[in-house]
C-alpha cells in the first residue's frame, strides 16, 4: 500500500511558539505565530480516518467537525484584521458562516445554517 501525505495545508506540529510581545514584536514573529497556530490546529484533523470524518456530528450538541476546522481560521482571520495586519477579508460568506459561536444550543441561529449532519452517536 502506497503512503500517503497525511498533512492537510501546514505542516505536521507539536509544539507552539512563545506568546509574543506586540509590543515589540515584528510582522514575520507575527505571520510565525499565526502559521504555527494554524499548523497546531490543523494537526489535530489529520487523526481523522478519512474526509467523511469531517461531516460528522462527533455529538448532538455539535455542529460537524468542518465547522470547527473553517471556525479556527475563520477567528484567526478576524484578528488580523483587527490588528490591522489584513485590510480583506478572504471568503466573507464563508466567514460569515464559520465565525458564529461554537457552542451549540437550542436557542443559537447556527443550527438554522447547515443541513442535519451525519451523526456518529447513538
Amino acid at each position: 500500500m502506497p503512503e500517503t501525505d497525511c498533512r492537510l495545508t501546514g505542516s505536521l506540529t507539536s509544539s507552539s511558539c512563545f506568546m509574543l510581545d506586540l509590543s515589540t514584536c515584528s510582522r514575520d514573529d507575527i505571520r510565525t505565530y499565526f502559521e504555527n497556530a494554524y499548523d497546531l490546529d490543523e494537526t489535530l484533523f489529520t487523526s481523522l480516518k478519512d474526509d467523511s470524518c469531517f461531516y460528522c456530528c462527533p455529538d448532538r450538541l455539535r455542529l460537524p467537525l468542518i465547522f470547527y476546522y473553517g471556525h479556527t481560521a475563520v477567528v484567526l482571520v478576524n484578528k488580523l484584521i483587527l490588528g490591522g495586519l489584513l485590510t480583506e477579508r478572504v471568503d466573507p460568506e464563508i466567514e460569515a458562516l464559520m465565525e458564529t459561536g461554537v457552542d451549540e444550543n437550542s436557542w443559537d441561529d447556527t443550527v438554522s445554517y447547515y443541513p442535519k449532519c451525519n451523526t456518529v452517536f447513538t
